[in-house]
C-alpha cells in the first residue's frame, strides 16, 4: 500500500472578491478541479484541472493503469529509454552512485496530486511521483508544486523537487512558501531522505531555510505573531523549538525538557508559556531564554 499524500478540503474559501470551490470527482475520493470565481458576477473565472494539470500523467503514452486519482501507474522497463534513475531516485539516494546496485531495482512508478490552500491569497497544488521496488516499497520520491494567485493564475512553479513536500503552507503574508520533507515514508518506516524544512522566497525563488534535526520528529510548521515555529519532538520526551523572525534575520531556538515544558499553554509576541508537571506556568522569553543565531 502506498503511502497516501492527499489532504481533503472544506468545499470552498473565499475572500473580499473571489471564492474558491473545490470540484470532487464523480466518487468524491479527491478534488478534480479548483473553480476561481468572481463574487459579484458568480462566473467561474478561471479553473485548475488538478488531473490534466498532473506533469507525471505526460512521462509516457504506455502505462499499466490510472490509479484512483487517475494518474498513469508505469512500468520503468518502458521508460527508462528516456529516463535515468536519477529522475525518479534523490540524489542522495543509495541506489545511485559507484557503489549502488547494478540492477534495475525500479519496478514501477505513479503519481498522486496533494491539494494545498493557505490564507486567502494563495493556492498550492503538490504532485508526487513515487517509485517502487519489485516488493511494492516506495524507493523514491520527487514532488512538483504550483502556487496560483486568487484569481487561479500560476504565481509560481516549481519542478520536480528533489523530495516528497508535506504539510506545504504560505506564509500569511503570501511571501514564503514552506514545507517538510523526508522522514518516514510508509508502514516499513523506510526513509527515503532525512527529514527536514524548507523555506522558499516566493519573490525570488530563493531557499532561506533548508533545516535538518540530526533526530526526532517534525511538527507541522506554523506561523504565529509574523514569525514560523517548528517544534521536533527528541528522544526523551524533550522538545526543540525553531523560532524563525525573518524580519530580523535570526533564529530563536530552545530545548524544553519533559519536566519545565509538561504542557504546551500558549505563544505570546515575546515568548512561549509552558505548564511543567507541578502545574506551574512559566513564560519563557525569547529574548532572553532562547539562543539567538543568524540566518
Amino acid at each position: 500500500m502506498a503511502f497516501m499524500f492527499f489532504y481533503f478540503l472544506s468545499h470552498a474559501q473565499s475572500n473580499d472578491k473571489y471564492k474558491i470551490e473545490y470540484v470532487l470527482d464523480k466518487s468524491e475520493s479527491f478534488v478534480e478541479r479548483i473553480d476561481f470565481i468572481d463574487k459579484n458576477s458568480s462566473q467561474v473565472i478561471n479553473s485548475f484541472d488538478v488531473v490534466e494539470r498532473n506533469p507525471y500523467n505526460s512521462l509516457g503514452d504506455e502505462y499499466i493503469r490510472l490509479n484512483e486519482y487517475h494518474c498513469k501507474v508505469y512500468e520503468y522497463e518502458k521508460l527508462k529509454q528516456s529516463f535515468g534513475l536519477d529522475y525518479f531516485l534523490p540524489t542522495d539516494s543509495r541506489f545511485l552512485g559507484n557503489d549502488a546496485p547494478k540492477k534495475i531495482i525500479i519496478k514501477s512508478i505513479e503519481s498522486f496530486p496533494g491539494v494545498f490552500t493557505k490564507g486567502e491569497k494563495n493556492t498550492v497544488i503538490t504532485y508526487e511521483l513515487l517509485s517502487y521496488n519489485i516488493a511494492g516499497e516506495i524507493i523514491g520520491i520527487k514532488s512538483s508544486i504550483y502556487i496560483l494567485d486568487n484569481k487561479g493564475e500560476t504565481y509560481r512553479k516549481y519542478e520536480h523537487i528533489d523530495s516528497d513536500c508535506r504539510s506545504a503552507q504560505i506564509s500569511p503574508d503570501g511571501k514564503l512558501f514552506y514545507f517538510l520533507y523526508g522522514g518516514p515514508i510508509d508502514h516499513n518506516f523506510n526513509e527515503i531522505k532525512k527529514e527536514g524544512l524548507k523555506v522558499i522566497d516566493i519573490g525570488n525563488n530563493e531557499v532561506i531555510v533548508k533545516y535538518q534535526p540530526e533526530n526526532g520528529l517534525m511538527n507541522k510548521p506554523f506561523f504565529k505573531h509574523g514569525k514560523l515555529f517548528i517544534v521536533t519532538k527528541l528522544p526523551n520526551y524533550e522538545y526543540e523549538y525553531r523560532v524563525y523572525d525573518f524580519h530580523k534575520q535570526i533564529v530563536l531556538i530552545r530545548i524544553f525538557s519533559k519536566k519545565e515544558r509538561g504542557s504546551f499553554v500558549n505563544i505570546e509576541e515575546d515568548g512561549i508559556l509552558a505548564k511543567d508537571e507541578s502545574g506551574k506556568i512559566t513564560k519563557f522569553l525569547f529574548e532572553t531564554n532562547f539562543k539567538k543565531e543568524k540566518l
